[in-house]
């Protein structure tokens, strides 16, 4: 089964000019907000008709500008779970998986089967009479999903399908979606902000910009080489961009970064915040990279304080709070940051 999608749509301001393939695997387009990720699936899904391009989904075609052609959402053959669900508040959880089944063609009684058989797999049987307003947050999700994959659908389009959930939810309802995704043969797109979804539940990832797809591939080639800021901030990195000579890279942003092994040309230059050391007085020894900053802010999460260095570069560093403590960070003030040259990875822009 695979999707081939290659559209142009204009709203405003904004534009859409995308084109991606997916195969039997779970796709998750990741992009800040504005982006056109929700955008993309809708033009997907057809409940928005391109401007121009054409969507075709195991060789039929499902959009074609060119060719006057649009086939409705309801005869597309594709799973549509939203964030918010958009389950009938006025029907039961049996009513609303059956529903679908019913719009395409099963009558009343062999849907309502097979809608019961869906209840009962994402373990809703005994919950099969409720309306949506007396299911919890997760239970809605499952009958939205019941819902979309009851059809026999020969696509899955997630969009943000855990948002609405609370963090103990989310990871009961993360494994019990992975399991099914793991089962359907198809291509599945998920959109999300959450990086561990994306990291539990995704074969490759889209990233999508203004637009446009700036970036794809496995999460491993996203993560270890951002090629955006944002992309950067997903893998949790410090990007920057310049042009290599001699070993040293010339910042555009301003100042130089010495990098073992960096070939001449234009490249990315990458380094863990892990990798950044702080000192209150300039260091000595080793050679390494080391410039002056000043303390931009700092946030504790875990075991770890991650603090945020005005500069040239600017860089944030990660360090524990042991050394948080010593270096007194609270009180602000002048540091000296420090990178080896081994830390550093550059790859060709």
């Amino acid at each position: 089964m695979s999707l081939h999608v290659d559209v142009r749509l204009r709203r405003g301001g904004f534009a859409l000019d995308v084109a991606l393939d997916a195969g039997d695997e779970t796709v998750a387009v990741v992009g800040p907000n504005g982006a056109g990720k929700s955008t993309l699936l809708r033009c997907i899904s057809g409940l928005a008709t391109p401007d121009d391009g054409r969507i075709t989904l195991d060789g039929r075609v499902l959009d074609d500008r060119e060719r006057g052609i649009h086939t409705p959402p309801e005869h597309r053959r594709i799973g549509v779970v939203f964030q918010d669900y958009l389950l009938f508040p006025h029907r039961s959880a049996l009513d609303n998986v059956a529903f679908g089944l019913r719009a395409g063609g099963h009558r009343g009684r062999a849907a309502r089967r097979r809608a019961a058989d869906w209840l009962s797999r994402v373990g809703l049987a005994d919950q099969a009479a409720l309306r949506p307003a007396h299911l919890s947050g997760g239970q809605a999700q499952r009958v939205a999903l019941a819902r979309a994959l009851a059809i026999d659908p020969d696509a899955l389009l997630l969009d943000e399908p855990l948002a609405a959930l609370d963090v103990d939810a989310r990871q009961d309802i993360r494994r019990r979606l992975r399991e099914r995704l793991r089962g359907f043969r198809g291509p599945t797109l998920l959109v999300t902000h959450d990086p561990i979804e994306a990291a539990t539940l995704a074969d490759r990832l889209v990233v999508l910009e203004r637009g446009h797809i700036t970036q794809q591939g496995t999460i491993d080639d996203v993560t270890r080489r951002p090629r955006s800021a944002w992309a950067a901030q997903l893998a949790g990195v410090n990007l920057y961009e310049g042009s290599a000579a001699d070993g040293r890279v010339t910042l555009h942003g301003g100042g130089q970064i010495t990098a073992a092994g960096v070939a001449d040309g234009a490249v990315f230059v990458a380094i863990p915040p892990s990798a950044v050391a702080l000192f209150r007085q300039r260091p000595s020894g080793t050679p390494r990279n080391v410039w002056a900053g000043r303390v931009d802010g700092f946030d504790r999460f875990g075991d770890r304080v991650r603090v945020h260095l005005a500069g040239t570069p600017a860089v944030t560093a990660e360090i524990t709070p042991a050394a948080a403590a010593e270096l007194d960070l609270a009180g602000g003030g002048a540091v000296h940051a420090a990178v080896k040259a081994t830390e550093v990875t550059t790859y060709p822009r």
